[in-house]
């Protein structure tokens, strides 16, 4: 009996010791580089809390999704990303960084010793069943902005004052593009499909969307960042990302005008020539009915009042008809394409001027570069002469 009560209180000591210690568990703010595939090209964040006392520390992940989530693809295509909280073993993160071969920087977050008890519970509470899943917006609730809102809390809200009084270096879309810049038709793809939503001016707060800003405003927050350690370093096998963005428009136009000009030659074989236009028009018939699905009918929210819509639409499915009509000979269809052409060219001269005179704010650059080439030449109005 007295062995049994012994070890009872030896149990509760180990238990309660611990509230009663002087120690608090460090909070650190982890940074991942990118990796290969598209939703790892901004790179991740995530909270480490490295408790001394129990020889354990957990890295808590708001960036978790599942590929085999019911329903996924569904919920993607709709805008309504769910995406996990997740507590894992920071060696497991680093193991699988390793693997990935991703960059990894760990900043112990200099804090009172009871916010760093407040933030270690509630992130202990955010993985909980019934709380560990939130809706994913790519700027404005993702793994970066949810940290930097804790790191806020954390501060009585001084780092948001702090942030949202200096104005972004640029907007949304130069961020996105300037880590988007290892492809050239990914990159041409996003910023086709995103409106003018993403151009507006933007404060450093918001620029925190990405997880090397975030890591940058911590280190430049007064009296914020502790100790930085460089895990892990890739310098050979991953391209630093530009700190400022370079539109590659000029390569955009001149593809355009080799389009064109193939267009142009493939006029003298008939065959070949409508095959282009019918894959053509398979092609952007797809992305523009893509983008007006997108823009109507899902919570893609980026993709409101998109101008390249009035370009790239369902519309051009009516070349591929056409295209294989003439592939097969015959002349009649070629009226209707010269005609389809010239009401594109309209439309694309409109978001010119729109663009040029009315300061619409819609970075659409690539697009404009692309397809103003291939619509005035298609559309043959020297002809009209």
């Amino acid at each position: 009996m007295v062995h049994r009560r012994l070890l009872a209180t030896v149990m509760f000591l180990m238990l309660v010791l611990p509230l009663f210690s002087s120690d608090a568990p460090d909070i650190r703010l982890v940074i991942l580089g990118q990796d290969d595939p598209v939703y790892v090209w901004f790179g991740h964040s995530a909270l480490m809390v490295d408790d001394s006392l129990n020889g354990d520390a957990l890295v808590y992940d708001y960036g978790v999704f599942d590929f085999e989530q019911e329903q996924f693809f569904l919920n993607f295509a709709q805008g309504r990303l769910i995406y996990s909280k997740l507590a894992s073993s920071a060696r497991r993160q680093v193991y699988a960084a390793q693997m990935q071969q991703r960059d990894m920087r760990v900043i112990t977050l200099n804090l009172p010793q009871e916010k760093r008890i407040k933030m270690a519970f509630f992130l202990n509470e955010e993985v909980q069943p019934g709380r560990n899943t939130y809706l994913y917006h790519h700027y404005e609730d993702n793994c970066a902005t949810r940290i930097r809102d804790i790191i806020d809390d954390a501060l009585g809200g001084a780092f948001y004052q702090w942030s949202s009084a200096q104005e972004g270096r640029m907007s949304y879309r130069g961020h996105f593009s300037r880590h988007a810049g290892n492809s050239y038709p990914m990159l041409w793809l996003l910023n086709f499909l995103q409106g003018p939503e993403i151009d507006k001016p933007i404060t450093r707060w918001d620029e925190m969307f990405l997880p090397l800003e975030l890591e940058q405003a911590v280190l430049e927050f007064p009296g914020l960042a502790g100790e930085t350690v460089t895990v892990l370093e890739f310098p050979e096998t991953r391209s630093l990302i530009p700190e400022t963005y370079t539109s590659p428009w000029p390569w955009f136009l001149l593809t355009g005008i080799l389009v064109s000009g193939l267009l142009l030659f493939s006029r003298r074989y008939l065959r070949t020539y409508g095959i282009i236009q019918a894959v053509l028009g398979l092609l952007f018939g797809l992305l523009g009915t893509g983008l007006l699905v997108m823009m109507w009918f899902t919570d893609h929210e980026v993709t409101r009042g998109n101008l390249n819509a009035l370009m790239v639409n369902p519309l051009w499915f009516a070349l591929i008809p056409w295209g294989i009509a003439v592939a097969r000979g015959k002349m009649h269809p070629m009226k209707h394409i010269v005609l389809f052409w010239r009401i594109l060219s309209l439309a694309g001269a409109a978001v010119l001027i729109i663009r040029l005179f009315m300061e619409y704010p819609q970075g659409n650059q690539l697009t404009l570069a692309l397809l103003l080439p291939i619509l005035f030449v298609q559309a043959q109005w020297h002809r009209l002469r």
